[in-house]
């Protein structure tokens, strides 16, 4: 063997071991990102960053590192929230019925509109008990994802309403306990607990629920026409004559037995005038007019639109389309104060226009004839335009129909009309008195909406839309001179309604 041979492998043998024995030493850097994350080791960095996806390396730049210790930051977050026991549902119902929670503490629309509706008709042991029994039988009124459901559109939702029931506990007429859910669609399930506990006879018609779902006016107060309807649903449900309810307008016998067969889309104001006229004249193409007029939702000075209602059943060739026009253009003669001057002390006063203005005497034609003319008169006024509203906050609306390569390219628009002038444009160009309805739209009773649709040739006001904004619902759709609206307007006016959360009454035109 050869002496340097075996002192060449010695020395190189000895240079492995030497370099293999020498162990990385971490930078203070790197021992103060591990400090930050509470690793106390480099092996447990290590296995760290294989765990959560993070490089293995020792010498990282300091964006690296950064998102290191907020990863790190954001599981510490996670963890601790997942150890907090989330309250669940009916925990959260109790806390509000109880009033063991502040109002800035309670979270999600609904639970806010029901801490709401608790404030105002409180709350207590009679709602937790209903509560209790909801959840015990599985009801989807109270289920988490059934929520946001109301009872009625544009009404409260099935939580906000439990509060009312749970007020009227004295009134119930059977045990809640007997109770039990006969479907799996929320609404259906209130529509049955209501007349378990409220209904004897079975007898109490589907409309009357809107009552259940009217609660405070703007100021947090309870709307006395909501107390006044319950008040109604309970004695119907116990029995007592529709003729000897409290409602706003005294109902016949005949009246009253059109009362219960009254369709179950109408609102009670709107069931009650349907009612009246059908007692009156049993024209059902008249009081589905009459209903959506401005004698739909209001019954003030009802003696003496009775008296229109009378004159309007007497006039059986009276087309139906007319009948809106005419109660408007009475009720602006005898209810609406316009500006006048007086030559002798040259002085401006507000006066009515015919303050006993009666039917007595009047024909369909001449009563026409006036109405025709007042419609001239409104297309030349600038009377109306003076005011302007905010918007109701409800959607508008586009579509396109064909195309430009087709030559058949159509634009179909909805939008809302925001002042007097637009409303005197709109009913100068079809020929209707819509330009009256400013103070409904000023006030925010009334929403008017106009369709049109363009094309090559120009843009076409096609129809009128009114729509009421506390129950989100379209009553009136006219086109000119008050003719009601296409298959294919309709069809438009649908899809809105859809994309809106708009309703579309079954009579609206």
């Amino acid at each position: 063997m050869r002496t340097f041979d075996c002192i060449d492998l010695s020395r190189s043998v000895m240079g492995k071991r030497t370099k293999s024995s020498q162990a990385p030493q971490p930078s203070d850097k790197l021992l103060g990102h591990l400090a930050s994350l509470g690793i106390p080791s480099i092996d447990e960095y290590r296995s760290w960053c294989a765990e959560n996806g993070f490089g293995l390396g020792l010498n990282k730049p300091k964006q690296m590192l950064a998102r290191e210790r907020n990863y790190r930051r954001d599981a510490a977050i996670r963890e601790r929230s997942l150890r907090v026991k989330r309250p669940s549902n009916k925990e959260t119902m109790f806390a509000i019925a109880l009033g063991r929670i502040k109002p800035s503490e309670v979270a999600g629309i609904a639970y806010r509109g029901m801490d709401e509706v608790v404030r105002t008709f409180g709350g207590g042991k009679g709602l937790t008990v209903l509560i209790e029994h909801l959840f015990a039988v599985r009801s989807k009124i109270v289920g988490e994802s059934e929520q946001a459901t109301r009872l009625v559109d544009g009404g409260a939702t099935l939580i906000e309403t439990l509060v009312m029931v749970a007020a009227s506990q004295s009134d119930w007429l059977r045990p809640l306990a007997d109770w039990r859910p006969r479907t799996h669609n929320a609404k259906r399930q209130m529509q049955s607990l209501l007349r378990h506990l409220f209904d004897r006879f079975g007898e109490v018609p589907l409309f009357m629920d809107h009552a259940w779902a009217i609660t405070r006016d703007a100021s947090g107060k309870p709307l006395a026409e909501g107390i006044r309807y319950r008040r109604c649903y309970v004695d119907m449900g116990r029995g007592r004559s529709r003729r000897k309810l409290d409602f706003p307008i005294a109902l016949t016998n005949s009246m009253a037995s059109y009362f219960r067969q009254a369709p179950s889309t109408l609102s009670i104001p709107q069931a009650l005038r349907w009612s009246q006229v059908m007692g009156i004249s049993s024209n059902s193409a008249l009081a589905a007019e009459v209903m959506v007029s401005r004698l739909g939702d209001g019954f003030e000075h009802e003696e003496f639109w009775l008296t229109v209602l009378h004159w309007l059943s007497s006039q059986p060739m009276l087309d139906p389309v007319h009948v809106g026009p005419i109660i408007d253009y009475v009720h602006n003669r005898r209810f609406v104060p316009v500006h006048t001057f007086d030559d002798r002390n040259g002085m401006l006063s507000m006066t009515l226009a015919e303050p006993n203005l009666t039917m007595k005497g009047r024909t369909a034609t001449s009563m026409l004839r006036q109405v025709d003319a007042w419609h001239r008169s409104l297309a030349n006024s600038n009377r109306y335009q003076i005011a302007s509203w905010k918007s109701s906050a409800i959607g508008g609306f586009e579509m396109t129909e064909g195309s430009i390569a087709g030559e058949n390219l159509k634009i179909w628009t909805i939008r809302e009309l925001l002042s007097s002038k637009s409303l005197t444009i709109e009913g100068r160009k079809l020929g209707h008195c819509v330009a009256t309805y400013a103070r409904s739209c000023s006030n925010g009773a009334t929403s008017i909406w106009t369709m049109e649709v363009e094309t090559f040739t120009g843009i076409e006001k096609r129809v009128t839309i009114e729509v009421r904004p506390a129950t989100r619902q379209v009553v009136q759709v006219r086109g000119r001179h008050n003719r009601r609206m296409t298959e294919q307007e309709g069809g438009i006016i649908r899809r809105w309604c859809v994309q809106a959360g708009l309703t579309i009454s079954k009579y609206a035109g």
